[in-house]
């Protein structure tokens, strides 16, 4: 699958979500240019650790509740998730397009309740029979978006839904969180914790007046075994197919997960191999005539990066389709610079994941001619 020559590539159509940010893209691109986290301290789940004298207290990304709500009843991962799929469907019955699969990423407590999830989504009317509902845990979800855009390509003109829910805002996953980030028990910093739910439409588009809201040109897997470093310039390295950005400005980089050190290692050095910061031909020549001081150099712009662990938490196994849904809305605005969008999602027990996001009406300026353009 490729966007040269007329072959069709997927969209995402639609973008349907519920974080600490709010409920649409808008709202959630206006919180990530304030710059402003939606993270609060909450003394309630607050626990003693090691090389601290007083309990940690946890900043959190906590959605607002909706007291009024019906589904309040339901465990806290489908009362988020079950909206955002039924807005998701009832988008895609506005474009009369059937959808034939819905994948979604869950968290590891609700993936063992396959029975319970099917019988909530048949309860509210959202499994249809002509549908299939896959669930998926947070270490395969790049795996996931793989498939489900190569399918697409055989499925004609259906769509299908992409989808991820976590709540990672109680005692239990802070608690998890400490042990994660300091397993021998020396000293922690206070987690950052939030939750989200998420669904995105994605399907093909053949009709250059319905564009949608993003391209995905390209999704690159790492080796899940491997090491962080490694499996995460991989998958960059797939997702950009291999090749230095030749003068072609960074695309804006979007962080689905929480960036630790070995995180930042594999990201610079995908960054210095992709697109270095290079002195321009006239400073390349004075320095090697031997000026003894060159003029101030003036080097590429560095890539935009934005976070949205620092925005909302991390929210599990929600992360990597919020990233795309933020990259939805970066790539839309109307008056930021830019083409193109690069989602990073790489942390432990997840295969490093990089997804190439394009605007809807632009071209593949700088991928090989022939390359794949969804590649495992």
């Amino acid at each position: 699958m490729g966007s040269n020559d007329g072959v069709p590539v997927a969209h995402i159509l639609g973008a349907f979500l519920e974080c600490a940010a709010g409920d649409t893209l808008p709202g959630l691109l206006a919180q990530t240019m304030t710059g402003e986290s939606c993270l609060r301290r909450e003394p309630e789940l607050a626990l003693h650790a090691p090389g601290h004298d007083k309990p940690v207290t946890p900043l959190v990304g906590r959605i607002r509740p909706n007291e009024g709500s019906p589904r309040n009843t339901l465990p806290r991962c489908l009362h988020l998730l079950l909206p955002v799929i039924e807005r998701a469907l009832a988008a895609a019955r506005d474009r009369e397009t059937p959808v034939h699969h819905i994948a979604i990423c869950v968290p590891e407590s609700l993936a063992s309740q396959e029975a319970a999830v099917m019988a909530a989504l048949t309860e509210t009317g959202l499994a249809l029979p002509e549908c299939a509902i896959t669930l998926h845990t947070v270490g395969g979800s790049g795996a996931t978006l793989s498939g489900v855009v190569e399918t697409l390509a055989t499925t004609g003109g259906e769509c299908a839904l992409f989808a991820g829910v976590d709540s990672l805002v109680s005692l239990a996953a802070v608690q998890r969180h400490l042990i994660g980030a300091d397993p021998d028990n020396r000293h922690v910093t206070p987690p950052a914790v939030g939750e989200g739910a998420v669904c995105l439409l994605l399907g093909l588009v053949e009709n250059e007046g319905d564009d949608g809201l993003a391209r995905i040109t390209a999704v690159g897997l790492g080796n899940a075994d491997g090491p962080l470093q490694t499996s995460l310039f991989a998958s960059v390295e797939k997702a950009l197919d291999g090749q230095p950005g030749n003068g072609v400005p960074p695309p804006a980089m979007i962080h689905a997960a929480p960036q630790g050190p070995d995180y930042r290692a594999a990201l610079y050095r995908a960054e210095e191999q992709f697109w270095p910061r290079r002195l321009s031909p006239r400073e390349q020549l004075a320095t090697r005539k031997g000026r003894p001081t060159p003029p101030p150099s003036v080097l590429e712009p560095e890539a935009e990066s934005i976070s949205l662990a620092r925005l909302l938490g991390d929210t599990g196994a929600a992360a990597l389709p919020l990233a795309l849904a933020l990259a939805c809305a970066r790539l839309r605005h109307p008056t930021l610079p830019g083409v193109d969008a690069l989602v990073v999602d790489a942390g432990p027990g997840r295969a490093g994941t990089a997804v190439h996001l394009a605007r809807p009406n632009t071209h593949d300026i700088h991928f090989k001619e022939g390359a794949s353009h969804v590649q495992g």
